[in-house]
């Protein structure tokens, strides 16, 4: 209670505030994941389309980037075995192989 009170919070914790977990999960920042081959892992070299992605939505935004030179359909879709991979609260996600 000392610690919320330090934070100006006056005492008072989220439950006891009434805010609910929904609103809590709205303010965090977006995350949008990007998922595909060489295309999708050059996004973020010099004027790639992640670049101008995470420049636009720059402090409202992660952009996440899982580009994987070289891989096919069949190869990504053994990735996705790997839940720590791959962040479980993407709000926008593209896929993008065999291009």
């Amino acid at each position: 209670k000392r610690a919320c009170q330090d934070e100006g919070s006056a005492g008072t914790s989220t439950a006891a505030s009434g805010i609910s977990k929904d609103k809590e999960a709205r303010k965090r920042r977006l995350r949008f994941c990007l998922f595909g081959d060489s295309i999708t892992q050059l996004a973020f070299a010099e004027g790639g389309w992640g670049s101008q992605l995470a420049d636009a939505y720059s402090r409202k935004a992660d952009v996440v980037l899982r580009g994987y030179s070289g891989y096919n359909t069949r190869w990504a879709l053994q990735l996705l075995r790997f839940p720590d991979l791959f962040p479980a609260d993407c709000d926008m996600a593209t896929i993008f192989f065999g291009a």
